[in-house]
């Protein structure tokens, strides 16, 4: 449900403005506005507000700057540690580093103290690593040079005066070679080699010998970005070809060990640091946004203003928290919400445990305007039933619930992870029970069909007719209830316009509904033919009425398309049914046991794949496309409350 909101107003003396701001901090309840701003706005006559803005003072403003270059380089410190820290830092115990009464400046000294001993390490190490690993490509990239040239170099290595130069040029910058060759011959007066050789089906290797007194005008000349010049390591400049190869085959071996070691003491720093300075920079960056807070107060000479939005259940407890913080110092004031705000109430949901995680699915879409109905419950369940009636088989959702739960279980630092992962395992759970309604366990399964009661087996002849209407008939209810639902909101917003269209929406659907009825029961009641045809007549003219005469006749196409759009539950369903199904004959086929699992293991694992991701799609475009079209009303801002970082109970 939609958590109900109160606009709030706390007033206090200024001189416990840094008080008040980090009490609630502390709240973690509070959805701060611009204060000035929403004085302007209730003066509407023009009037001057009746306060100003509020400015840090200098002492604070200075602070400000200090915690602003503090953050920067924790993050700094963090991003390159954040491939080698422990990989559940939830699971670890507070670091003990700070906690939320430690001073100001305490807190500067304490993470520039830590920063001046670990950056200096971690920047060195880094380095390090770009050196080795660029020392490797380079040794890689003339190893195959080498092998290449190999008969070449052989001959000239050994001859003293000469330079030997490998390059890799892209096959499209080609037509440079020409005139570099020419140009060589020139600035050598001819004393220069020059051979190619492709290297890869992009890349042209080129080695040019030549005298090293023209090697100042020669790497002149080469010095261009379309051409890669690889550097041979210092110790083999001057070796024979034979010595250079076998030192470079030797780099090879050795630098990959030389990287593996600094990113084990990184790995090491890492662990041992890495959830400090996550701590410290969530600290510091608490301490910052109190200051930035205080930007958004108003003030007048004595008083400090501030302006947001709370849960009205929560106003209670905060005032009993905010006066035994401050003495009484403060006054918590809450105001009628005018008609101009409703729409710019912050939106804060508040589901079970069973819709929690649908939460996450809405900033796909929009979040709720305030007033309106949460859509989540409803997402929720048909989400649910629509990935169940689709996948329908108990062995693959009994799979997708293990694989989601694992996921679940592994990334347990990342919340939105999580929350697909929860749904995806309650959606393989509903699979199963749909699996053991249908029969199918990795297909249809004759023992399952023999201890269950299964009463519709997909893959029957006869049974696509029955589950076309099915899908229909699910598909006119889940629009029906959107359809109300949308009445409803269109009352509460005073939209009447979206009212009438609704209702002829939903007059309209329920005559075809009876007209089907009607038809599948052998068309035998006169009565109800002639209601169907009385309701359908009635909303053809609403929706004519509401939408205009030269509209209607597109609204009707796209009713009815709406209805059709069900029919993929049946579509979607039959065919993974029947591939699994082909997957168990094939493998039926062969009498060789090993090929038998190989078919039967591949065509089930390409089907598990499309039972996870192609039911998860269209089950979320028939409730967010078809059904939130009927009712939703979008456009809401997510309440964003002003809590802490820092708190390890936040």
């Amino acid at each position: 449900m939609i958590v109900r909101m109160c606009k709030v107003s706390i007033i206090g003396p200024k001189q416990h403005v840094h008080a008040t701001i980090s009490a609630v901090h502390d709240l973690g309840a509070v959805h701060l506005e611009d204060a000035y701003n929403e004085a302007v706005k209730a003066r509407p006559d023009g009037a001057p507000p009746l306060y100003s803005r509020m400015t840090l003072d200098r002492k604070s403003d200075i602070l400000r700057r200090n915690l602003e270059a503090t953050v920067t380089r924790l993050n700094q410190a963090i991003s390159s540690l954040e491939h080698y820290e422990p990989e559940r830092l939830n699971d670890l115990p507070d670091p003990g580093l700070v906690n939320q009464t430690i001073s100001n400046d305490r807190l500067l000294i304490t993470s520039n103290e830590t920063l001046d001993d670990l950056s200096p390490r971690i920047d060195g190490l880094e380095v390090a690593l770009r050196g080795l690993h660029r020392q490797l490509s380079q040794a890689q990239k003339y190893s195959s040079v080498l092998t290449t040239f190999s008969p070449l170099l052989r001959r000239y290595s050994p001859v003293t005066g000469y330079e030997t130069i490998a390059l890799l040029i892209n096959r499209r910058y080609s037509d440079l070679l020409d005139d570099i060759e020419a140009e060589l011959g020139s600035v050598t007066q001819g004393n220069v080699i020059l051979t190619t050789a492709p290297v890869g089906s992009t890349t042209i290797a080129a080695v040019i010998i030549f005298k090293r007194i023209y090697s100042p005008e020669i790497h002149k000349l080469i010095w261009t970005d379309e051409i890669e010049e690889i550097r041979l390591p210092k110790t083999t400049a001057h070796s024979s070809y034979d010595d250079m190869s076998t030192e470079i085959q030797a780099l090879i071996l050795t630098l990959p060990d030389a990287i593996d070691a600094k990113e084990a003491e990184l790995k090491q720093i890492g662990e041992a640091h890495g959830p400090a300075l996550r701590r410290l920079r969530d600290t510091v960056q608490d301490r910052l946004e109190e200051l930035h807070g205080i930007s958004t107060l108003g003030q007048t000479d004595l008083t400090f203003v501030i302006k947001g939005w709370m849960p009205r259940h929560e106003i209670s407890s905060a005032r009993q928290t905010l006066d035994a913080q401050l003495g009484g110092q403060l006054i918590l004031e809450e105001h009628p919400i005018e008609s101009w705000e409703l729409s710019s109430v912050p939106v804060s949901l508040h589901n079970s445990w069973l819709f929690k995680p649908f939460e996450a699915l809405l900033p796909l879409f929009e979040m709720p305007r305030y007033g309106g109905i949460d859509p989540t419950p409803f997402l929720s369940l048909f989400f649910l039933f629509f990935f169940g009636f689709i996948v329908g088989d108990a062995g693959y959702g009994l799979l997708i619930a293990l694989i989601s739960s694992a996921i679940w279980y592994r990334y347990r630092g990342r919340p939105g992870i999580r929350a697909g992962a929860q749904i995806l395992i309650m959606a393989g759970l509903t699979a199963v029970i749909f699996g053991l309604l249908y029969g199918e366990f990795f297909g249809p399964n004759r023992l399952v069909a023999e201890v269950l009661p299964v009463t519709i087996h997909r893959t029957s002849a006869n049974m696509v007719i029955p589950l076309l209407v099915i899908s229909l008939s699910i598909g006119v209810m889940h629009l029906i209830l959107g359809l109300i639902m949308g009445i409803i909101n269109s009352y509460r917003f005073g939209d009447k316009g979206r009212r009438l269209a609704n209702a002829g929406d939903l007059l309209v659907i329920t005559g075809l509904a009876v007209l089907g009825g009607w038809v599948l029961s052998g068309g035998s009641a006169p009565f109800v033919s002639e209601s169907g045809w009385g309701i359908l007549a009635v909303g053809v003219l609403v929706v004519a009425v509401s939408s205009g005469p030269t509209m209607f006749l597109m609204k009707l196409v796209d009713t009815i398309r709406n209805i059709a759009s069900y029919t993929r539950l049946m579509a979607l369903g039959l065919a993974s049914a029947f591939l699994a199904l082909v997957a168990n004959e094939m493998a039926g086929m062969t009498d060789n046991v090993l090929y038998a699992a190989l078919i039967a293991i591949t065509i089930h694992s390409l089907n598990l794949v499309m039972s996870a991701f192609s039911p998860t799609l269209h089950s979320l475009r028939l409730n967010m496309l078809e059904f939130f079209s009927t009712f939703y009303e979008g456009g809401g801002r997510t309440f964003a409350p002003f809590h802490r970082l820092g708190d390890p109970s936040s």
